[in-house]
């Protein structure tokens, strides 16, 4: 990780997350002031971090190793909960090699994944120690998850859902014979209901087979163990079975509640709390509806299916105890070969990630109602499977709406957890399969995924290009391909000079230019595409129609999302600013 931490960039990423943290310092507020694509909270961290160690990238950075240094012994933590202690380092390699270090950017999906690591190590602990603190710790991880960006939510529904299950389980152990559950059954039936519903609401309306896959079918069949598991139970009245969920849901709520409640109160005292829910529950539904990309098809889930059978797989009798292995070893390597030449191979790996959440949540849901019906209560292990389950099927819909690669990597430790926590569970299996798969896997990553970076994951391996330094004040030697490190070298003291220290327009979507140039942005955009077209021309118009406020206007000629907005900026700017020198994918307008 220390030695991915300077390594790459996402150009409006990184802008966005430092102009919203300067923002911070200079006395304004996410929402009010200006739009912050997150809920808030990572900026406020984020400023507090600019505060005490200076203006720069790379201090962002440092804030996102701090967490990563805690987040790694809480992975062996929570592998320990099943496993023994060197399978348990394995299982946390892993999980480091498919996550952070392949984009080390601060971005809060990172921290949405820590907190939703902290909170179900937390609730593997209550499993085999019932206390209420750690319910309280668990919330708190949920709560703060949500003040980095909304999908920490989706921790928070994981939560639940198994408590219903552990409820259940409980319920099964009691001596009371059945009496009056109806009532709590039907309140469980429709709590269920509303979830898949508003979850198929929120996913389905513009999106097909590939999204009803990867997004809803996981819940499902979570929900169909939870319905299955109520019809079976029904040794306790519904007075105790509410009481019995009640002790574990509202410690967790309450203490989930207490930053956000903490947070509106701090945009409550500013007259700012219409600006709030407006930013989270409006303008984030045009991020939805804007910046998109579909899942791959149902077909990924073949791969998936395959390393599932290979590692359940029982030896035969009468193969040599020598040679299978040995070509187990030899085909593995060859595959980790050929992943570097042939992309077709390097898909196929990779459709392995892609397609595990929907295969392990099947396989898990039906091993649980296998090992149910084999015994009167579910084991602790059922209940840790259970757990780790619903938090990945859950969190797993951080890939929604833009399922690029690196999105999968938001979720693969949570999904390397879950699928160490069933593979305990069954019978014992060849070691050798799920060796030679975990460090196939894990070699994968470094050498074949990791290189290409962002741009080149979904198509193939490609070598390392991040490796010249951004030699720029703010940038502090972050190492980027050589294009990028030429072109904003070029660009950004060309515009310093031009601007005069006077406020620049940079758009659409290239905040990286107001913190690089440390030049003001006059609007309160982050992202351009949050506007419509219309009213997007009226602000950029009142804004460059004011005399000698503006002198230079930067246009980035290949938006990822907002195309319209640039042209209706193409449309005013040039009519206004006479003169232009195009360096790279921007074109620089200025006037005298």
């Amino acid at each position: 990780m220390a030695v991915n931490l300077k390594r790459g960039w996402v150009p409006h990423d990184e802008g966005i997350l430092a102009q919203a943290a300067e923002r911070i310092l200079q006395g304004e507020m996410p929402h009010r002031d200006f739009e912050d694509p997150y809920t808030g909270g990572l900026s406020y961290l984020h400023a507090a971090a600019f505060r005490l160690f200076g203006v720069n990238l790379l201090v962002l950075r440092y804030v996102l190793f701090g967490f990563f240094l805690a987040w790694v012994p809480a992975v062996y933590a929570a592998a320990r909960e099943f496993s023994e202690p060197w399978p348990a380092a394995g299982v946390t390699l892993l999980g480091v090699a498919w996550s952070v270090p392949n984009y080390a950017a601060a971005i809060p999906s990172w921290f949405c994944l820590f907190f939703a690591t902290f909170g179900t190590l937390a609730l593997l602990k209550y499993i085999r120690k019932p206390r209420t603190y750690l319910l309280v710790l668990a919330g708190l991880c949920g709560g703060f998850s949500f003040l980095v960006k909304s999908p920490g939510l989706y921790f928070v529904a994981g939560a639940l859902l198994f408590f219903v299950y552990r409820e259940q389980t409980l319920s099964t152990q009691s001596e009371v014979r059945p009496q009056g559950a109806a009532t709590y059954r039907w309140f469980v039936f429709l709590c269920l209901a509303a979830f898949i519903i508003m979850l198929t609401r929120l996913v389905l309306p513009s999106g097909g087979v590939p999204e009803f896959v990867h997004f809803v079918l996981p819940q499902l069949a979570i929900v169909s163990l939870l319905v299955l598991g109520e019809c079976r139970t029904g040794q306790a009245r519904s007075s105790a079975r509410f009481k019995l969920l009640f002790r574990m849901a509202m410690p967790f709520l309450c203490s989930a509640a207490i930053p956000v409640i903490l947070f509106f109160a701090l945009y409550w005292s500013h007259h700012a709390i219409h600006q709030l829910t407006n930013s989270l529950f409006v303008l984030h539904l045009q991020r939805l509806l804007h910046a998109r990309m579909q899942p791959p098809s149902a077909t990924v889930a073949i791969p998936s299916i395959i390393l599932a059978l290979l590692l359940t797989e029982n030896q035969r009798a009468g193969e040599s105890r020598l040679s299978v292995p040995v070509l187990k070893i030899l085909f593995a390597a060859l595959l980790l070969i050929a992943c570097f030449r042939l992309r077709l191979v390097y898909l196929v790996v990779l459709q392995v990630g892609w397609g595990s959440v929907p295969v392990l949540a099947l396989g898990a849901i039906a091993l649980l109602w296998h090992r149910s019906r084999q015994r009167e209560s579910p084991a602790l292990l059922d209940q840790q499977i259970t757990l780790l389950v619903s938090v990945t099927a859950l969190f797993s819909l951080v890939q929604f709406p833009f399922a690029y690669p690196i999105y999968f990597c938001y979720v693969a430790p949570l999904t390397i957890l879950a699928v160490a926590a069933v593979l305990s569970a069954l019978a014992p299996l060849p070691r050798l399969n799920i060796y030679c798969a975990a460090v196939f896997l894990g070699l994968f990553a470094v050498l074949v995924f990791r290189p290409g970076f962002l741009f080149y994951m979904p198509y193939g391996y490609h070598p390392d290009e991040q490796t010249v330094p951004l030699a720029l004040p703010r940038a502090n030697g972050l190492r980027v391909s050589q294009h990028d490190a030429a072109e904003y070298q070029e660009l950004i003291p060309s515009v310093q000079k031009l601007a005069a220290g006077r406020a620049i327009l940079a758009a659409p979507e290239c905040p990286e230019v107001y913190f690089l140039s440390q030049l003001r942005n006059p609007t309160g955009i982050l992202f351009d595409f949050f506007h419509q077209p219309q009213e997007y021309q009226a602000q950029i118009q009142a804004i460059l129609d004011r005399p000698d406020f503006i002198k230079v206007v930067v246009l980035c000629e290949a938006p990822e999302f907002s195309a319209e907005q640039l042209k209706v900026l193409q449309t005013v700017v040039p009519s206004r600013f006479p003169r232009s020198r195009t360096i790279g994918n921007f074109e620089v307008f200025w006037r005298p």
